[in-house]
This record gives structure tokens, C-alpha cells and sequence, in this order.
């Protein structure tokens, strides 16, 4: 056997039986220690680990104790941050081709998430100017309902999805969320100034079996003549993450050939 990588020293006792061997044992008998190295080494790993410690338990405490106000924060800054929101005017889109659009869209600068589904029609989300197309397909991989307030916040500001059908005419649904409106009716006003409409080419109005505020009519542009709808509802009707603001509504802008 060997102790301290040395062979130990061996004693012989004899016996009337014969010759025993045995270890000796005054190399058991010194005290045990730890080389002046490994100490140093022991309390440098024992003083990051009391200071690592003390970073999680005060980040869990926190969480806890202030976890809510920093949800808060984290939504307001998610809803004042600089990004806009750039409403397209449908009649000029709805003289688009699919190519002509997407072609629109990277010439304006746009960020786009392509959802097209394998019926082709296609379905595409301009993205806030500060969120990647990476990022944003986590998040929508999720589920926008499974985002915190501040995450859904941060995805939905300053962001619209635009949805074409070509099977009978061409139909085009934009849907956006309006955090700046106090309500339905200012929602109404700011979606109708953005296409060029006013009050007099509202030909019907009222509120829908889903409860949306609706307002439609048909307008005459240098692009035709179209059919349009505009519809209004709470935000939270549509998305149900926390902390959202309870004023903001959710808006659909429909064109249609007349």
C-alpha cells in the first residue's frame, strides 16, 4: 500500500507463530492539514459561492417583494419606446400584387415576419423596428397569450399584420393594436383619418355580435372604387396578458374591391 506516493516504512515483529509484518504507524499518527494552496484555494471558492448566493437571494427577494412594479415599468417603457407604427393607406396596397408589396414593404424599411400558410394567401406581420424577425418567431411560437404584459407589449407596439386573399376579387384585413386611443370612438377616428375617410362616407354603423364597433361605407380613389369596414374592440377582448393597458383597443381596417 502506499501513503503520501512514498512506500511506507515497514517493521518486522517476530512471533512464536513466525514472522508478522505490519505497517508502521507513526505516519498515521501526524495531524491532518491542508497545504497552505489548497487553503487559499478553499476560501476563495467558499467567498464566491457566499457572494453568488447572496446576488440570487437578493434577486429572489426581489422578484417577490417588487416583482409586480417591475412589470409595470418594464410595460410602460415597452409602450413609450420610439418606434412608429406606420398605418399603410390600403387603397394603395390593394393595387398591389403580392411581389409589388413585399417589395413596398422592404423599400420602406419595414421588418416583416412572413406567416403565408401553404394556401399561399398571403399573411405578413410588420414587426416594431427594434424587435428582430428572430425574436419575434420565439415569441409567436409561444403563443402572444402566453407573453408577459411587458414581452406582448413589446411585440404588439408599433406593429400590424396584413392579411391578402386574391380567391374572388382582392380582399385585404389589416389588424393592429392601438395603445394611444382612450377608447373606441378615438380608435375609430384615428384608423378612418389614416385611409383618407371622414363621417360622410359612413353608409352603416352599430356594434357587431362579437361586439365590435363597426363603421362601413365605399369610397372612390384614383386606385377604384372599394368597400371598406373598420372595426373596433377592447384589446383585452383579443389578448389576455397582464398589465396591458385597459383603454387600449384592437383595430381591423377591411378593403375589398367594390
Amino acid at each position: 500500500m502506499i501513503f503520501d506516493h512514498q512506500r511506507a516504512d515497514q517493521e518486522r515483529m517476530l512471533s512464536d507463530d513466525g514472522l508478522i509484518t505490519h505497517f508502521a504507524a507513526n505516519r498515521l499518527q501526524r495531524p491532518l492539514s491542508l497545504p497552505p494552496v489548497v487553503k487559499r484555494g478553499l476560501l476563495v471558492i467558499l467567498a464566491i459561492a457566499i457572494i453568488l448566493g447572496g446576488i440570487f437571494l437578493y434577486r429572489f427577494i426581489d422578484n417577490v417583494v417588487n416583482g409586480a412594479a417591475h412589470e409595470e415599468e418594464a410595460i410602460h417603457q415597452a409602450l413609450t419606446r420610439d418606434v412608429a407604427l406606420d398605418v399603410p393607406y390600403m387603397p394603395f396596397l390593394m393595387t398591389l400584387n403580392d411581389e409589388s408589396l413585399l417589395q413596398w414593404c422592404t423599400d420602406a424599411g419595414f421588418t416583416i415576419y412572413d406567416r403565408t400558410g401553404e394556401d399561399g394567401d398571403l399573411d405578413i406581420i410588420k414587426l416594431p423596428s427594434d424587435v428582430s424577425v428572430a425574436d419575434a418567431g420565439v415569441m409567436y411560437l409561444q403563443g402572444v397569450n402566453n407573453l408577459s404584459g411587458s414581452s406582448a407589449a413589446k411585440l404588439l407596439y408599433g406593429s400590424w399584420r396584413l392579411q391578402v386573399s386574391r380567391d374572388s376579387g382582392t380582399i385585404m384585413r389589416l389588424h393592429y393594436s392601438d395603445f394611444d386611443s382612450q377608447n373606441a370612438d378615438e380608435a375609430m377616428q384615428a384608423a378612418m383619418a389614416s385611409q383618407g375617410l371622414d363621417g360622410s362616407m359612413v353608409e352603416e354603423s352599430g356594434v357587431d355580435d362579437a361586439g365590435n364597433t363597426f363603421q362601413t361605407g365605399k369610397v372612390t380613389t384614383d386606385a377604384g372604387t372599394f368597400v371598406w369596414r373598420i372595426s373596433i374592440i377592447e384589446l383585452n377582448e383579443v389578448y389576455s396578458n397582464p398589465g396591458l393597458p385597459s383603454t387600449a383597443q384592437y383595430v381591423g381596417i377591411r378593403f375589398a374591391n367594390a
